[in-house]
């Protein structure tokens, strides 16, 4: 496969950017990793004859640690998001979860702006930004805008931005003290067949605040707040609610077309990771009360 004759552009700054994606329209395409862009180029499935390389502009790298969280550019690759002391700070589950996206060669050059972006149903990042409440700060029009992760996605490789619009990057904040954050995938193919990420904050063994976000299964990222359901609850009580709202949560999800895996174990494998995401934050969140958020999952 060669990829299709284009003209690249590499602009120095935001602004240019902005304005350049806005006059090229649907015949052109920004990239900084490049890595999903390139290969559907290939394939055919993107015609851009005009990629703005991205990588040049300093506004979307680096890592910093502010008041309240983590700033993280979105040209920042994910091994880099994998190796930051200022993530495994405030929330080492976060590193944990850009290790396990593809491979090596794909983390050392995909960024989390790309991914967030490209809007492959069949990732990880938006699920896991999603459960923690992180916030996309977007380029629109010449000002700065944000929007939560399930909002910025509104289906298959689809997102808010319009020609001209740009992600500059991600602000995480930090969980609260007795907050858990647990991420669990199913992978039976190449890419996840189920993602699930939950954030469950406890006091005395009993949920103060839940999260839970769903993705890979359905056409965006699934977020539920379940902190009024759940607020309150420990022990068997918990246990059986989260089974209840687990059961009706699997059984109404939005599902992809044309899975090789039938509905039914979809759902089943939702019903299943989300049940032990929430059980397990639970556990970790009562064990763990005073210390940075800590992982309970990974692949199921």
């Amino acid at each position: 496969m060669k990829l299709p004759q284009f003209e690249l552009h590499r602009p120095t700054s935001v602004d240019a950017a902005a304005r350049l994606l806005a006059d090229l329209g649907d015949d052109g395409s920004a990239f900084s990793g490049g890595t999903e862009l390139l290969l559907a180029m290939k394939l055919g499935l993107i015609k851009s004859r005009h990629l703005v390389d991205l990588k040049g502009l300093p506004e979307l790298h680096g890592i910093e640690l502010r008041p309240g969280g983590v700033w993280i550019g979105a040209g920042v690759t994910h091994a880099e998001i994998e190796a930051s002391p200022a993530v495994r700070a405030i929330l080492a589950p976060l590193a944990v979860m850009a290790s396990q996206i593809a491979n090596m060669r794909v983390r050392a050059v995909g960024t989390i702006g790309g991914n967030l972006c490209f809007a492959d149903p069949n990732s990880d990042p938006a699920t896991f930004l999603s459960a923690v409440g992180a916030r996309l700060r977007t380029w629109v029009r010449g000002e700065s805008r944000e929007v939560a992760p399930e909002e910025f996605t509104v289906g298959p490789y689809q997102t808010v931005l319009e020609p001209g619009d740009l992600l500059l990057g991600v602000w995480v904040p930090t969980p609260p003290p007795s907050a858990n954050v647990v991420h669990l995938r199913m992978k039976i193919h190449e890419r996840p067949s189920v993602t699930v990420a939950a954030m469950v904050e406890a006091s005395h063994g009993e949920v103060v605040a839940a999260r839970l976000a769903v993705g890979s299964v359905g056409p965006k990222v699934l977020q539920v707040d379940l902190g009024e359901e759940l607020r309150g609850l420990g022990g068997s009580a918990y246990s059986s609610r989260v089974g209840a709202l687990v059961a009706l949560l699997a059984g109404s999800i939005p599902l992809l077309p044309e899975r090789p895996e039938s509905p039914e174990y979809q759902r089943h494998l939702v019903r299943v990771l989300s049940t032990r995401a929430l059980e397990v934050g639970l556990a970790a969140a009562t064990s763990s009360a005073g210390r940075p958020a800590q992982n309970g999952g990974g692949e199921a």
